[in-house]
C-alpha cells in the first residue's frame, strides 16, 4: 500500500514479502506491517523506516528506533479504542498499529494531509487471518515524529495510527452502508478528495466470500461510505450491453485486482482484473477444484451524473491476448489504433497522466502470443480519451521478461535511459505522478535482472511518459 502526502513525499506500508532477517530464519515470505518513507535528501533518494518505537538508552544517554518490529512478519493489529491512537513509544509494541496485510486501499486526506487505509487481507486484532474492513488514519500533520526528551519518555504527538471505523475482526459482511472485508479492490481518489473503490475478493451481504462488483465512494470529511453501483452479492457475471452505449442494466462483473482511474471530468474508468466475464468463465486450480473467474481485459466507463456503466473497449470474454500494433515513438507518431488493446491481466497498476490520459503497466496475464502460457508482464499502455484508442509505449509483447538495469561501468542509480526496462511483475506499489510528471514504482512479484527466478522484488523505478520515456 502506498501514498503520496501533500508535500509530495512517498510512503509505503506492508504487503507480502520478506522481513529483515528472513535470510537467517525460515526464508519464507509473509505479510508485513512496516511503514517506510522515501527521503530525497540524496540522489536518487533512500528509504527510512517510519513509525517505529523510540527507545531510550540510559547507558548511551540517547534515543534510537527499535527496529525489532521490522524483523517480524504476520503480526496482528493493536486496535486500542476506536477513534483514539496511541503513539509508538517504549516499551516496543505498545502503540496502536494495523495488522500485517496486503491488498488494502489507500488515500491522502486533501484537508489534513493525513494518510488513510482501508481493508486488505491480513491479521486482525485477535490474530486471525482473513479479509479486513477496518479504516485507519496515520497522522503526519505535525511534522516529523518526536519524543519527550525532557521526561525521558517517547511521548509522540503525531505519526500515530488511529483505528477510525470498521471492525477489529476479519471477514465482516458487506451492508448497504459499509463495505465488508475484502482485498484487491481497485481504487482512485478524485480531484475533490473523494475515494472511489470497486469490487475486490471479499465478503458479500450474505456472508459469502467471492468476487465483488460493488462501486463505493468514501467521503473523508463526513466519514461515510456510499454504495453507488453494483450489488452486494458476490460472483455476478458482467452485463455488457452494446459496446459504446451506456445503459442502466450494464455492470462489470465481480473482480479483484483490477485497475481504476478517475479522469479530470470525474468519470470512473475500470480495466481488467481477475473476475467474471459475460459468460462467467471460470477455471480449475491444480488440485482440480473450481476457481471462480478468469482474467479480463475489458475497459469500462462509469458516468456519475447519468449513473450508467458503458463497456468501452476490450472483450466481453476472458483470457484474451494483447493486440499491440506498432510501438509508439513520439507524440507525432503514437501509433494509436482502434484495434490495439492490452491483453487480459490482473495485478496491473495505473495512473492518470497530467494530460488527462490513462496509463497502465504490467500485471499477470496474456501477452501477444497465444501459443505461450500466461505470465508476468512489463508493457506500458496509454488510453487516449480523445480518440478512444490504446497506444503501446514500452515493455515487451511477451510475458516473463527480465529487467534491464543500467549498472556498468558504474552504478547509475537515477539515470534516465531509454534502454532501461522494468522486469515483468504484478502487485507493485506505485505513486501518482509528481510535479514533474514522474511515476514511481516499487517492488511487486516478478522478475529482476536476467538469469534469476521470479519472486518478491524491492527495486524502485521511475517512469516519465513521452517525450522522455
Amino acid at each position: 500500500m502506498a501514498w503520496t502526502d501533500k508535500n509530495g513525499t512517498r510512503w509505503l506500508f506492508g504487503g507480502e514479502g520478506f522481513e529483515v532477517t528472513h535470510d537467517n530464519t525460515d526464508g519464507i515470505p509473509g505479510l508485513l506491517n512496516d511503514m517506510w518513507v522515501w527521503q530525497d535528501w540524496w540522489i536518487p533518494g533512500g528509504w527510512t523506516p517510519a513509525n517505529l518505537p523510540i527507545v531510550f538508552n540510559g547507558l548511551a544517554d540517547s534515543y534510537s528506533a527499535d527496529i525489532t518490529s521490522l524483523q517480524l512478519k504476520n503480526r496482528g493489529a493493536i486496535y486500542g479504542t476506536l477513534g483514539t491512537g496511541t503513539s509508538c513509544a517504549y516499551p516496543a509494541g505498545s502503540c496502536t498499529v494495523p495488522g500485517a496485510r496486503w491488498g488494502g486501499v489507500t488515500w491522502t486526506d486533501t484537508t489534513t494531509g493525513n494518510l488513510w487505509m482501508f481493508g486488505g487481507q491480513g491479521i486482525d486484532g485477535a490474530g486471525a487471518f482473513g479479509l479486513l474492513n477496518d479504516i485507519w488514519q496515520f497522522d503526519i500533520t505535525s511534522g516529523p515524529c518526536s519524543w519527550d526528551a525532557t521526561h525521558g519518555t517517547a511521548t509522540f504527538t503525531n505519526c500515530t495510527w488511529t483505528w477510525k471505523a470498521g471492525s477489529s475482526s476479519a471477514n465482516q459482511s458487506t451492508t448497504g452502508t459499509f463495505p465488508g472485508g475484502r482485498w484487491g479492490a481497485a481504487s482512485y481518489t478524485d480531484a475533490a478528495g473523494n475515494v472511489w473503490m470497486f469490487g475486490g475478493q471479499g465478503v458479500d451481504s450474505t456472508g459469502t466470500i467471492g468476487l465483488l462488483n460493488d462501486l463505493w465512494t468514501y467521503n473523508t470529511a463526513t466519514a461515510t461510505w456510499t454504495l453507488v453501483s453494483g450489488t452486494t452479492t458476490a460472483n455476478q457475471n458482467g452485463a455488457y450491453g452494446t459496446q459504446g452505449t451506456g445503459a442502466a442494466a450494464n455492470a462489470p462483473g465481480g473482480r479483484q485486482t483490477a485497475v481504476l482511474w478517475v479522469d479530470k471530468s470525474g468519470n470512473i474508468w475500470l480495466f481488467g482484473g481477475f473476475g467474471l466475464d459475460s459468460k462467467g468463465t471460470s477455471g480449475t486450480t491444480s488440485p482440480g477444484s473450481l476457481q471462480i473467474g478468469s482474467v479480463l481485459n475489458d475497459l469500462w466507463k462509469y458516468d456519475p451524473v447519468a449513473g450508467q456503466w458503458t463497456w468501452v473497449s476490450g472483450s466481453n470474454l476472458a483470457d484474451q491476448n494483447g493486440v499491440y500494433g506498432a510501438q509508439g515513438i513520439s507524440n507525432a507518431t503514437t501509433n494509436a489504433a482502434a484495434t490495439n488493446v492490452p491483453g487480459s491481466r490482473w495485478g496491473a497498476l495505473g495512473w492518470v497522466n497530467p494530460d488527462g490520459n490513462l496509463f497502465l503497466f504490467g500485471g499477470f496475464g496474456y501477452g501477444s502470443n497465444a501459443s505461450l502460457p500466461t505470465g508476468f508482464l512489463n508493457d506500458v499502455w496509454e488510453y487516449q480519451l480523445s480518440t478512444g484508442e490504446w497506444i503501446w509505449w514500452k515493455g515487451s509483447v511477451d510475458a516473463d521478461q527480465p529487467g534491464t538495469y543500467l549498472t556498468t561501468p558504474v552504478n547509475y542509480f537515477g539515470v534516465n535511459y531509454t534502454n532501461n526496462a522494468v522486469g515483468a511483475r504484478r502487485g507493485a506499489a506505485h505513486w501518482v505522478p509528481d510535479s514533474l510528471g514522474y511515476v514511481y514504482v516499487f517492488g511487486g512479484e516478478g522478475y529482476a535482472a536476467a538469469g534469476g527466478p521470479y519472486g518478491e522484488l524491492n527495486d524502485v523505478w521511475r517512469y516519465l511518459p513521452f517525450p522522455t520515456n
